[in-house]
């Protein structure tokens, strides 16, 4: 009888073990894009479009991708362009200054376009609000010997004053991620509304930051059994109309934008002048062709452009965004910046950095608010992995991005303890739009990656859980949690290795 077994050449055993092993690496690599495609098709996204690049950064070759080069609307994605641009245009030594000088009988505030000037939330870091910020000011006066004033001057000549994007849904102007963007921006182009209970049937008692701003408001506003307050402002004014109700246990707050940043603050300025004893008689906005050199610097405000992209990425805000394309227009041609000069000098700045692929990008604003904003996620994960190995700007570029987990707009993702990779990331979404971009580092290896879902009107935590799913994939291949490409299920590198 033949023995069940029989003996084989320790050459052939040695030929077969290499064999398996180039079969198990060729099924590891083709297990991630088998995966994409899978979660691709599968996903019910109701008629939408998904894109999908996976990149290594180590060698810049794709990794997976599924409909890579099909242009889409990026949403805030399009931050990741517009900081990448501001740190290489304007240098990662950047500073905003926004100053008060004094010159003869005169106050001039001199705008440097600084999103975060009067940011509450850089404020709260140092123990401020914005009431102290502005006393600061009024006492560094005072402490110049300045009394009386003839006119507070407003200088905003670092941005046009085109502060609100054609783009931009008209219906949402008064929503804080719709702020007018300025050379003198202050308090996210702001109020902040506290609403009170007083009575039951009365109107609620209405506080804001700053105090007492220069607005007509009308309070609609009843104390009653729920909180549901309406913010709202008529467009082109600064007439603010409050409604709904606040309940006794708790206030209802929130922020509505103002018209006219740059003049807003000035008569806020002014306002707290008047309370400290120093008159000023008029403010007026600067004239073309007027010159403030050789003034006396009375206070400044500087803040560093790594805060600023930090606060555009982790916390993806708009304002941010805007005023960095707009700053990136002004230092390329020395005018007012605007949209189109910004946009124009980003297209410059991605062309020294990917060559022929920067044509791929059409830049319509700052933020993706807009939905005229195009890109592909294979140019995106391109840039995002030059951006990687830039030499002096990539450290501070990856540590601009939210980290999942931890902070920013992913602190609440990816924070399963079987997730063994650290993502940093840029999420997005605009009515239509899911978005996350960024990287995903493990021991083994990094990986930039752009997942893109366009027409997709889906709840957004669905059009969130799809994507995560993407992420999961990828942390599976790097950790070495192969798929068995017959059953779709995932494996651990131990039974992947014996397969």
């Amino acid at each position: 009888m033949q023995s069940p077994c029989r003996l084989i050449p320790r050459r052939s055993v040695l030929l077969a073990a290499v064999v398996g092993l180039c079969l198990a690496a060729s099924a590891a690599g083709q297990s991630l894009q088998v995966r994409v495609e899978s979660i691709a098709r599968a996903a019910d996204l109701g008629g939408g479009r998904c894109t999908v690049s996976i990149v290594d950064v180590s060698d810049g070759l794709s990794v997976a991708a599924f409909d890579a080069d099909d242009p889409m609307i990026p949403a805030s994605n399009l931050k990741l362009v517009t900081t990448a641009a501001a740190l290489g245009v304007l240098g990662a030594d950047f500073k905003f200054r926004t100053q008060l000088q004094h010159h003869g009988d005169n106050l001039v505030v001199i705008g440097d376009g600084d999103p975060a000037f009067g940011d509450p939330g850089l404020l709260a870091t140092m123990g401020m609000d914005i009431e102290d910020l502005l006393a600061r000011w009024v006492n560094a006066a005072k402490r110049a010997g300045i009394t009386e004033v003839d006119t507070l001057i407003i200088d905003d000549r670092t941005f046009d004053q085109q502060r609100v994007h054609p783009g931009w849904p008209a219906d949402q102007l008064h929503e804080r991620y719709c702020a007018e963007v300025s050379g003198l921006n202050f308090n996210y182009n702001c109020i902040n509304i506290q609403a009170r209970y007083s009575k039951r049937g009365q109107s609620a008692i209405i506080t804001t930051l700053p105090i007492d701003p220069p607005v007509v408001m009308t309070n609609a506003t009843r104390s009653g059994t729920q909180n549901a307050l309406i913010l709202n402002r008529k467009i082109g004014t600064n007439h603010i109309l409050l409604d709904g109700q606040v309940k006794r246990t708790t206030a209802a707050g929130g922020e509505v934008t103002v018209d006219d940043p740059a003049m807003f603050f000035g008569k806020v300025l002014r306002d707290r002048f008047k309370s400290a004893g120093i008159t000023v008689k008029r403010v007026r906005r600067v004239v073309d062709g007027e010159s403030f050199e050789n003034g006396k610097l009375i206070a400044e405000v500087v803040t560093p452009i790594t805060e600023v992209v930090k606060r555009c990425n982790k916390d993806s805000e708009n304002l941010f965004a805007e005023a960095l394309i707009k700053r990136i227009g002004r230092e390329a041609t020395g005018d007012p910046g605007t949209w189109s000069s910004g946009a124009a000098a980003e297209r410059m700045f991605l062309s020294r950095l990917l060559g022929p692929r920067a044509a791929g990008f059409v830049i319509d604003d700052g933020s993706g608010l807009s939905r005229n904003n195009r890109v592909t996620a294979e140019n995106l994960t391109a840039m995002l992995v030059a951006m990687r190995k830039h030499p002096t700007l990539g450290k501070t570029y990856l540590e601009s991005l939210s980290v999942g987990g931890r902070d920013g707009t992913l602190r609440r993702r990816f924070r399963s303890q079987a997730f063994t990779s650290k993502v940093y990331g840029k999420s997005g979404y605009i009515n239509g739009v899911v978005a996350l971009s960024g990287y995903i580092e493990h021991d083994n290896g990094t990986y930039a990656f752009c997942v893109l879902l366009n027409d997709y009107h889906k709840p957004l935590y669905q059009g969130q859980r799809v994507i995560d799913r993407f992420v999961t994939a990828m942390d599976d291949h790097l950790a070495g949690r192969g798929m068995d490409l017959k059953t779709g299920k995932t494996l651990d590198k131990q039974t992947a290795a014996a397969e």
